[in-house]
């Protein structure tokens, strides 16, 4: 298998279909043994979706794969929000303040890392997370925060990441994932 050498670039909006479809085949196939289906299932419909705000915030990168397709996603937030896309901010508008995070007391986060199972374990990960990390560090940024499913606590933890607390995310028709908050300092390792 070859290493993901290919270019990564800031998502744009015409990015959105490719990039929903990109989340759902993650979820489907690197979930696998770290969550049921029925969990995949709810965290598809009510929590993970593209973040325009991050698109537009121009935060979000994508990794291109030389077919020109897209091998992943990932990026940083200066806002609030720790997890969730446009539709879980439009089910939980009220719950979420779309507000600034302060770069001189608070972490920027990690945020929309997922990698399209033909390119598993071939450093595209890696590639976007560095490219938000940097991103994050040139903002003032000294610590990242994320929150990460079962499936993506290896890499974190391989990229520096610590868990600081384990939850459970309820979702609204009852179902209940597992998840971590982790986080670092914003150097590189």
């Amino acid at each position: 298998m070859n290493r993901f050498t290919g270019p990564v670039r800031l998502a744009t909006r015409d990015d959105i279909p490719a990039l929903d479809a990109l989340i759902g085949a993650s979820m489907r196939a690197l979930s696998v043994g770290y969550l049921s289906d029925e969990q995949v299932q709810a965290e598809l419909k009510f929590v993970i979706s593209p973040d325009s705000a991050m698109i537009d915030d121009g935060t979000l990168f994508v990794a291109v794969a030389p077919d020109g397709t897209l091998a992943g996603m990932g990026g940083w937030s200066r806002r609030r929000a720790l997890h969730g896309g446009d539709e879980f901010k439009h089910t939980h508008a009220a719950d979420l303040p779309d507000t600034l995070v302060d770069p001189r007391s608070e972490a920027a986060r990690i945020r929309q890392m997922f990698t399209h199972p033909d390119w598993a374990r071939r450093g595209v990960a890696r590639s976007l997370f560095e490219s938000a990390r940097a991103a994050a560090e040139r903002e003032g940024f000294r610590s990242l925060v994320l929150t990460a499913t079962l499936a993506g606590i290896p890499l974190y933890e391989s990229l520096g990441f610590r868990i600081d607390r384990r939850y459970i995310d309820r979702l609204p028709n009852g179902i209940e994932v597992p998840v971590a908050e982790m986080s670092r300092s914003i150097s590189p390792l």
